[in-house]
């Protein structure tokens, strides 16, 4: 039986897709707020160091040939930290990854969030895979940026002044950043309609909650049934719009990231997923779903009420119309 409390239910699902909505949105907003939640992490701690070992081994070989190699385009560039990096190229330490990045003027990682860029450098080993965060810079709220243009522009002002274009970055490198790029557009958008949508759904499912009448009238009926129907068309929006979002993470933005592992590992560049944000993206969505289920549930049960109804006051009128009838015939009897 439908009763006034039972719409307090959609009304906290509603809340929580709210703010878990909110939350995807914003992760990483601030320097050091939810950075655990990016949707995507790109290590740069050895962003051109196989393409300069490459080439410092074929320069010991043949130094005749050294003028021809791009170590020898770099090598006036390099100065001191050129030294220090190549004695010991082939056998990389812990150390030497710390310093190869700040050494070409770099972060060593970049967390791209739905509206901004933030980056910094790896506690301790920059390998190691549960490494911690020091973050050093968040970009302003925007929904266009580009890492290539950020890494090309942080290395043109470094110590070496380099592009990416020294150092092997590919066009299929710059597609599949380009491809993650417009994964978080379409997040962007879908959870901003999601963010709307349910906290106008909170609105009417606080309308609904005061203006709800038990069965007092036909007319009482009617307006209960008006605001189901609002209210499931709302909460149906918020939970299509979230799970699009969930989808684009799970899907479109992970086929970007295989694509950059894949194209990146010659430039020492890679990225991970957030799995951390996949989990809050689709907890949101079981959180929206639930709440536009209950309320095409609740349109469902008014509009059997409404039947119900009705053939109880057809039953009424048929009943005096079939009590006249019997009257009639008993007089003319």
């Amino acid at each position: 039986m439908l009763s006034r409390f039972t719409i307090a239910i959609p009304l906290v699902l509603s809340l929580v897709a709210f703010v878990l909505s909110n939350l995807c949105l914003f992760a990483g907003r601030d320097k050091g707020f939810m950075e655990d939640y990016a949707i995507a992490r790109l290590n740069t701690s050895m962003l051109g160091h196989s393409l300069l070992a490459s080439e410092s081994s074929s320069s010991s070989s043949d130094d005749d040939n050294d003028d021809d190699g791009l170590f020898e385009d770099l090598k006036d560039k390099w100065n001191e930290v050129k030294d220090d990096i190549i004695d010991e190229i082939n056998n990389v330490t812990s150390q030497i990854v710390d310093e190869w990045a700040e050494a070409l003027g770099i972060a060593e990682w970049y967390s791209l969030h739905v509206v901004n860029v933030c980056e910094g450098y790896y506690k301790g080993n920059a390998t190691n895979k549960n490494a911690g965060l020091n973050i050093t810079h968040c970009t302003k709220a925007r929904v266009d940026f580009n890492v290539s243009e950020m890494l090309n522009k942080e290395l043109s002002i470094g110590p070496v002044d380099l592009s990416l274009a020294d150092l092997g970055w590919s066009d299929e490198i710059n597609d599949a950043l380009d491809n993650l790029n417009d994964a978080l557009l379409g997040l962007f958008i879908v959870y901003l309609v999601a963010i709307i949508a349910s906290g106008i759904a909170m609105i009417g499912c606080v309308a609904a909650l005061v203006l709800f009448r038990p069965h007092l009238s036909p007319r009482d009926t009617l307006i209960n049934s008006r605001w189901a129907k609002v209210n499931s068309f709302l909460a149906s929006l918020a939970a299509m719009s979230v799970f699009t979002g969930s989808v684009i993470v799970t899907v479109t933005a992970d086929k970007a990231i295989k694509k950059l592992n894949r194209y990146g590992d010659d430039v020492g560049v890679s990225a991970t997923k957030g799995n951390k944000f996949r989990a809050l993206s689709w907890t949101a969505v079981a959180f929206a779903v639930t709440a536009s289920l209950y309320w095409m549930a609740h349109k469902y049960l008014i509009k059997r009420q409404q039947r119900r109804e009705w053939t109880e006051r057809k039953a009424n009128n048929d009943s005096p119309a079939r009590g006249n009838s019997h009257e009639m015939t008993n007089v003319r009897a």
